[in-house]
């Protein structure tokens, strides 16, 4: 349940969401993306707030990984 609720708060902010099964197959992966201008302010909010979301839900957020534009 509480993967779906993550992956259903998450949609609602504006990111695709892919869930998948993490590699070692006994827990699950939630990879959220957005395309955005990254500013510093901007992500530590957003940190702070999937942070809240990933535990208050039994999981653990990670962290921010990027990708360039060009």
């Amino acid at each position: 349940i509480g993967l779906l609720f993550a992956n259903y708060i998450i949609k609602k902010e504006g990111f695709d969401v892919q869930v998948e099964l993490s590699v070692r197959g006994d827990q699950w992966l939630c990879l959220a993306t957005k395309t955005l201008v990254p500013l510093l302010e901007e992500l530590n909010r957003r940190s702070e707030y999937f942070t809240i979301l990933a535990e208050s839900q039994g999981g653990i957020y990670d962290g921010w990984g990027t990708g360039i534009e060009g």
